[in-house]
């Protein structure tokens, strides 16, 4: 392979700024790009691959009465190229719908706080007993929030890899931290019968700690849907180019069939077989092309 082939290769898997195209060569042998969609790993073959592009304002045309995983065409130079969703042609959730049950996520999640908030100072109010989680760790928050913390392929999914957004997360601590702990803090001053300090302390919780968790919950909400835009591999098949839309770029490798375990089983199906991704132990799913838009493509 030339100079010029591997650079070709090495900066395909750059994010390209919109509208700017990355050329791949169709010479390359054992060659595979591998993309994320829903948190897995998964490769096309390069000798089909023409571009790469990322989708960031990349504006397609909407085609009426068009297949569900057809999102619309490109104008891509002289050629019109049919954009198709990798995830709903392979059976999965669309990106889109996954960003909004991100999204719905957090605003339940935002609106646990409040209203736990809203409980502590109504039963401060009412004489009655507080019944909801006092352990950060146990409210429906805490649970999720330790739940993501500790599993990095989902972190990976929210973050994208964006330090930003990892940032945000782990700010999401300390308030929560601090907002349980004045739960010790009311129920003494409501043995020593002072239920203005009660109240005060609920009242400067709600103004300090709690609105610094609701600003966080903005701050990822804007963020989210930003970092989750996807990229458009084009392909060539049966003469024609189609665009496969992926949620991210990953790496170009080289993957020997010698390497590939279980290609007899999976007859039938997308998958020519799986890989270990190398330099690490992630499962890589080897998408055949043909299989892939052979059916209705």
């Amino acid at each position: 392979m030339t100079k010029q082939a591997r650079r070709c290769v090495r900066l395909s898997c750059v994010r390209t700024p919109p509208g700017e195209v990355a050329m791949m060569t169709d010479t390359l042998v054992d060659k595979w790009v591998v993309v994320e969609l829903c948190g897995q790993r998964y490769a096309l073959p390069v000798a089909a691959v023409r571009e790469l592009l990322s989708a960031r304002g990349v504006k397609l045309v909407q085609l009426p009465q068009a297949a569900e995983d057809v999102v619309g065409v490109l104008k891509l130079r002289d050629e019109t190229v049919p954009i198709l969703d990798l995830r709903n042609r392979l059976g999965m959730q669309s990106l889109e719908s996954e960003i909004r049950e991100f999204l719905q996520l957090l605003a339940d999640r935002r609106k646990d706080h409040e209203d736990w908030l809203t409980e502590l100072e109504a039963c401060v109010r009412e004489s009655r007993k507080f019944r909801l989680a006092t352990d950060p760790h146990k409210c429906k928050f805490g649970k999720w929030y330790d739940a993501l913390r500790a599993n990095a392929r989902e972190l990976q999914r929210w973050t994208n890899g964006d330090l930003s957004m990892r940032r945000i997360i782990d700010d999401f601590d300390g308030p929560h931290q601090r907002i349980h702990a004045i739960t010790q803090k009311v129920e003494e001053f409501l043995e020593q019968g002072d239920v203005d300090a009660a109240q005060a302390i609920i009242e400067r919780t709600r103004q300090g700690d709690l609105a610094s968790m609701n600003a966080l919950f903005e701050e990822a909400a804007r963020l989210l849907p930003e970092l989750r835009q996807p990229s458009i591999v084009i392909v060539e098949y049966a003469d024609r180019r189609w665009g496969l839309m992926v949620d991210a770029l990953i790496d170009v490798e080289s993957i020997s069939m010698d390497d590939v375990s279980d290609p007899e089983m999976l007859a039938g199906g997308p998958t020519e077989g799986f890989a270990r991704q190398h330099g690490s132990d992630a499962l890589v799913s080897l998408l055949s092309i043909e299989r892939v838009l052979g059916e209705g493509g």
